[in-house]
């Protein structure tokens, strides 16, 4: 719901998984095991901004599709927001859903990322945080009632900053997933 006031506006991306073969049975009986002291090489998550901000778009653009299908769809099943975003935020989406549902109102049309920019990210023990600014532009959107009447407000705003933040594992084992998408209140970049 990219063109109503935050957090109402969405979107998981999938990193590349990181691949880990395991041969179970395959080393000799006399194998002995690795020393102590050897540790197992990690990949960093990212090796750079544009490689977080990557990951930030491809989450993002993950939530906005699943999002639209919600929707479309008068904001039925809407448990299956927790696929692309953290459990916490899907607690608050699930209820904008439910608010769809119960007003018998729909949004067809797509929203999309105009553009977006890394505003941090940094990787702790166990997790990696990414904040990006993003500009959605819901242009493309409308709002219908039960009848399929346009109901949408011809002042809304179409193009919305957004501060976004995702969380993920601190492996590439899997992709980041949305935790909060805020209204941007500072100097307007979209």
């Amino acid at each position: 719901m990219c063109c109503m006031p935050a957090p109402r506006t969405r979107l998981l991306a999938v990193l590349a998984v990181a691949a880990a073969t395991a041969l179970v049975g395959c080393a000799p009986a006399d194998a002995s095991p690795p020393p102590a002291s050897a540790t197992p090489t990690v990949e960093p998550v990212f090796a750079s901004d544009e490689e977080a901000l990557a990951a930030a778009i491809a989450a993002y653009e993950a939530y906005l599709a699943l999002s639209q299908v919600i929707e479309e769809e008068g904001g039925h099943a809407p448990d299956r927001i927790r696929d692309v975003v953290t459990p916490t935020y899907a607690d608050e989406l699930i209820l904008e859903f439910e608010e769809l549902a119960s007003r018998s109102i729909s949004i067809v049309g797509s929203s999309r990322i105009a553009s977006a920019h890394i505003a941090q990210w940094s990787v702790g023990a166990e997790d990696v945080v990414v904040d990006a600014y993003m500009c959605v532009d819901g242009s493309d959107t409308r709002i219908l009632d039960s009848a399929g009447d346009d109901i949408t407000p011809a002042s809304r705003e179409t193009r919305v900053p957004l501060l976004v933040h995702f969380i993920g594992p601190a492996v590439q084992d899997r992709g980041l997933l949305v935790d909060s998408s805020e209204l941007w209140r500072g100097d307007d970049f979209c």
